[in-house]
């Protein structure tokens, strides 16, 4: 989901908790706002590259030509479950930052399903090994193998996704095919390694 469209929705859904709660709903759309800030940190450490200026980010992120696994350190449920934890013992105000992830990857994920038609599994553990994965393939000079596998397992899906398209077809509008395009799409049945890309 687009940051304009966050703002609009956590908004909205922050303005009635201001009867209950007025520092907990601005909380609340503070949180649901800055959990995309975890996508600035990866691109930065990733990429060894700073971009203060917010308009200039978004833009060089969208057109970020690298797809491989990626480190959400909020867009997880790890997090959510600490500050739900917090909550009890440190009051409920961590209920509203708790609200805020929550609402935030219901937001993504409804987006995403609406897109692709399937649900990702938020992990912060997951992201860390997948990445170390991507980083281990990339010390052996496998980096190209490992990223086309991974652009071939997520193709599988969406075509898994969408009976009503052929495989041919839904390559053909995937933008990730645009990732090493020299290297054909391979369709399989096999989703043993979906999981990998969750």
């Amino acid at each position: 989901m687009t940051v304009k469209n966050h703002i609009y929705i956590g908004t909205a859904a922050a303005a009635p908790l201001s009867v209950i709660s007025p520092s907990g709903s601005l909380l609340f759309l503070c949180v649901s706002l800055l959990v995309d800030i975890d996508h600035f940190l990866f691109f930065t450490w990733h990429q060894k590259k700073i971009i203060l200026n917010p308009k200039s980010f978004i833009r060089t992120h969208e057109d970020w030509d690298y797809f491989g696994p990626r480190i959400h350190l909020f867009h997880n449920y790890e997090t959510i479950l600490i500050a739900i934890l917090s909550a009890f013992v440190n009051g409920d105000i961590w209920l509203y930052f708790a609200g805020g992830i929550v609402f935030h990857l219901i937001c993504d994920q409804v987006s995403t399903f609406h897109k692709y038609r399937f649900l990702r599994i938020r992990s912060l553990i997951g992201d860390f090994i997948r990445y170390r994965q991507y980083l281990c393939a990339t010390r052996k000079g496998q980096e190209k193998k490992f990223i086309v596998a991974w652009r071939n397992t997520w193709i599988n899906h969406i075509i898994n996704a969408f009976p009503e398209k052929s495989p041919s077809q839904i390559s053909t509008e995937c933008a990730i095919m645009k990732t090493y395009p020299d290297k054909p799409f391979i369709a399989s049945d096999d989703f043993g390694t979906w999981r990998s890309v969750f």
